[in-house]
């Protein structure tokens, strides 16, 4: 009588012999020995998933998922071929019990989401893409890597089209839904770079937004202060504004670097600034959200700033904070977010030397002088000296917008972040 391990060193020498149909035959012997046996199931699955018999790699598979209950792969296989069988709420089933094991595994985000897809259901899959994108950022760029596998290859490149498509729609809804008389052309055509499928191309290279781009507003670098109607407003309460800020300052309680150590930013100068305090930010304001405990600190400087055409995201200013430059630091070139505001610096400590670089424009740093310029715009910033730079910081509307438009901008980044906040994967 043959023994299971001699079954095993014979399976093994047919394989390495390269002849499938005689490992497959031992591979059955093996199985009538031993049922659950790990290394034969796996081979048939595999075989006959590549003779596309799906349902006798399901049998396999499914053997495999109940020995093993924690292994992705084979859960991730058994989906598979219950998807191949078009046995979809089965493998939706199978993909979210792999996922609640797994939620910070992007490939099987990215094997739900393409299941919904095969459901009809688009914006299901799309909100699941996206959450797989946020794990992995390169998830969705896998089709353009040669080295990636069909299945992933493939599903990776309908994952960036539908969520592509979605969130363009969702865009062009929201613009539509509001435009009664026709006004807001420019922002039902104002694109997102990022993710937008229709076709664009930048007006010129040196203004180049990566978020939000409106191609037929006014093309800017730098606005004069004197055309500023709130500017003198702001200079005219330096002394108070300063001396605020100077006193109630707390870079080491509320300060957190300005950069993320994760940006995808490369280079010796991002380098030295990215996740360090060289460049370093107490914020009133972030992307719309409020820090209660730091506006508390300024209720001069809050007063002021209620005068002027803030960007409004989610019902507050987009951005208001303090930069805080360290001594000998360097913001290398770089394009901002969006030509739809512009970036206000009111330099309040500033040495000898700094500047401020807007496409051919250089500006020196003045304390107590306006600097508005659109960031959507080469541009870069230095601190020479042996001394902190400290600039209060803000975003206002573009000139150039209507109120009409810049109801229309909140409301499609609105729009945005509802659905951003509403994915979920089950």
């Amino acid at each position: 009588m043959t023994t299971l391990v001699e079954l095993e060193q014979k399976a093994q020498n047919f394989l390495t012999q390269g002849d499938m149909e005689k490992t497959m035959q031992v591979c059955h012997e093996i199985l009538k020995e031993n049922p659950r046996h790990d290394h034969a199931l796996d081979a048939l699955s595999q075989y006959e998933m590549a003779q596309e018999n799906f349902s006798d790699a399901e049998k396999y598979l499914a053997v495999l998922s109940k020995s093993y209950p924690e292994n992705a792969i084979f859960m991730t296989k058994l989906g598979y071929v219950q998807e191949k069988q078009n046995k979809l709420d089965q493998a939706l089933a199978t993909y979210l019990a792999c996922y609640a094991l797994y939620p910070e595994n992007a490939v099987i985000l990215l094997y739900i989401g393409h299941l919904h897809f095969l459901k009809e259901d688009k914006n299901k899959a799309a909100e699941i893409f996206s959450l797989a994108e946020d794990i992995d950022e390169n998830i969705l760029q896998a089709h353009l890597n040669p080295q990636m596998g069909e299945i992933i290859s493939r599903r990776s490149k309908i994952a960036r089209q539908v969520m592509h498509e979605i969130l363009t729609d969702l865009h062009l809804e929201t613009i539509r839904k509001m435009d009664q008389g026709g006004d807001l052309k420019r922002i039902y055509d104002a694109v997102w770079p990022q993710i937008d499928v229709r076709n664009f191309e930048y007006a010129q290279e040196a203004q180049k937004p990566f978020l939000f781009y409106i191609p037929d507003l006014q093309a800017t670098p730098y606005f004069e202060r004197e055309g500023l109607g709130w500017a003198g407003a702001i200079e005219s309460n330096f002394d108070e504004i300063k001396q605020e800020v100077m006193e109630n300052l707390d870079i080491e309680g509320d300060g957190q670097p300005y950069l993320d150590p994760e940006m995808p930013l490369v280079g010796e100068d991002w380098d030295k600034i990215k996740g360090k305090m060289t460049w370093g930010s107490v914020h009133l304001y972030k992307q719309g959200q409020p820090n209660a405990e730091v506006i508390a600190k300024f209720p001069k400087l809050n007063k002021i700033l209620s005068k002027v055409p803030l960007c409004i995201l989610g019902g507050n200013p987009s951005e208001i904070f303090i930069s805080i430059l360290q001594p000998e630091t360097k913001i290398p070139p770089h394009f901002g977010v969006a030509n739809s505001v512009l970036t206000v610096h009111f330099p309040l400590v500033v040495p000898e030397g700094c500047s401020l670089r807007v496409e051919d424009h250089v500006l020196m740093q003045k304390e107590g002088e306006i600097l508005a310029f659109d960031d959507s715009y080469d541009h870069e910033a230095g601190n020479p000296s042996k001394a902190v730079r400290i600039v209060l910081i803000f975003e206002v509307w573009h000139p150039d917008l209507t109120e009409a438009e810049q109801k229309a901008i909140t409301a499609t980044f609105a729009s945005r972040t509802k659905w951003l906040d509403g994915r979920s994967a089950t």
